[in-house]
């Protein structure tokens, strides 16, 4: 009934057909805006069935505006359960998990979570490895009796193998009477990430199915343990192999400073992205080919990748290693002529590496136009000042 009185209001509203399709047919930003603002316009806004529809189109992901979301959220006197729990999963969405930890503090004010609410807060906690506020809110999912909800049990193997606690991931793990790909792959990494490598293998053996993220996440925490070629073996041995598990390796074979290595496995990649050329320039630098990580730089500009501050980092650092003030003018030419800013940390490197070249007046320039000067930036400039005055 309720239904059909919506109708009869937004026909009287919406006489142009066009008007009314868009309530069920909005799909783009553009349509849900129309639909937005004649809403406002007509006053039929404060119709739950229509400010819930727009809520729902801008939390949409092929939408995902966070701040229309909350505008609309705002204007609904008295949103329901399933409303803020879109805006709290939109939150998430957009990198946003300390507000939608606020936001979830607020509901508690109107309702009770339930097994649609905890996993998205339960997520939030992950992505900050808020250990503390996880186990609380934990506790909050066994007095409302979700504890056995397999969702719910699965955002909390993936918060406690996150953040370090694998011995309650396992419990909370052990008690789950479906356990899919993600929970296992949650345990999994878990290990890995603690350096429990026999651990992490029992459980690869152990699972049902795998993915390519079963298999990388196993490569690197191999890696990081030092067991590159246990790690080695894994790879070969994958069925299917993606751009992640590949630069995992290059970043394993890299770390463990087998360069000739991570440079045959390079070379023999279908694809590659900014993270492989990254790996690679880092890896060299980090093994003290600096020559190597300038060449792999020149690549990778030839192969049109802009390089991000990461990968500045890395080549001004290997500048800086060679002691070449001309190589380091030209990348720093480079920077400038590309309007790439001047951060904190490509700044600090820059003033070091033209202090160590012997360009103390390049140095005074860079920190004068550094846009956030860091400690690291004041100290080395300082530094610097000092020994070219008394050295």
């Amino acid at each position: 009934m309720q239904t059909l009185t919506l109708s009869n209001m937004l026909h009287q509203h919406f006489p142009d057909a066009l008007h009314f399709s868009l309530l069920k047919s909005s799909k783009t930003h553009q349509e849900t805006q129309q639909l937005h603002a004649f809403s406002l316009k007509t006053g039929v806004f404060s119709h739950p069935s229509l400010s819930s529809r727009l809520l729902s189109l801008y939390a949409d992901p092929n939408i995902n505006n966070l701040r229309y979301v909350r505008s609309v959220f705002d204007r609904i006197q008295h949103p329901s359960l399933v409303l803020w729990n879109i805006i709290l999963k939109c939150y998430i969405q957009n990198q946003q998990s300390h507000e939608a930890i606020s936001l979830f503090v607020l509901l508690l004010g109107h309702f009770p979570p339930d097994e649609f609410t905890f996993p998205c807060v339960i997520k939030a906690c992950a992505k900050l490895t808020a250990l503390k506020e996880g186990k609380q809110i934990h506790g909050l999912v066994l007095k409302l009796g979700f504890g056995l909800d397999k969702f719910v049990q699965a955002s909390l193997v993936n918060l406690y193998s996150k953040c370090g606690e694998i011995g309650s991931g396992y419990t909370v793990f052990d008690q789950m009477d479906e356990k899919d790909l993600v929970s296992w792959n949650s345990l999994l990494d878990g290990y890995a990430r603690c350096g429990e490598v026999k651990a992490a293998m029992k459980v690869f053996d152990e699972m049902p199915e795998k993915d390519c993220f079963s298999w990388t996440v196993l490569i690197d925490g191999l890696a990081k343990c030092g067991e590159v070629e246990t790690a080695r073996k894994i790879f070969e041995n994958m069925p299917n192999r993606n751009l992640v598990s590949w630069n995992t390796m290059i970043n394993g074979f890299m770390k463990a400073g087998d360069t000739n290595s991570a440079c045959k496995l390079f070379d023999q990649m279908p694809t590659r992205n900014l993270i492989t050329w990254n790996s690679m320039i880092g890896g060299f630098k980090l093994n003290l080919r600096f020559l190597e990580a300038l060449e792999m730089f020149e690549r990778m500009l030839e192969e049109e990748f802009r390089p991000t501050h990461a990968t500045l980092v890395s080549v001004i650092s290997a500048v800086s290693g060679l002691a070449s003030l001309g190589t380091g003018r030209l990348i720093h030419s480079y920077i400038v002529k590309n309007g790439i800013e001047l951060d904190g940390v490509v700044g600090t490197v820059l003033i070091e590496m033209y202090s160590k070249c012997g360009g103390i007046d390049s140095a005074v320039t860079v920190f004068r136009t550094i846009s956030h000067k860091k400690v690291g930036a004041l100290d080395c400039y300082n530094c610097r000042l000092e020994y070219s005055w008394h050295g």
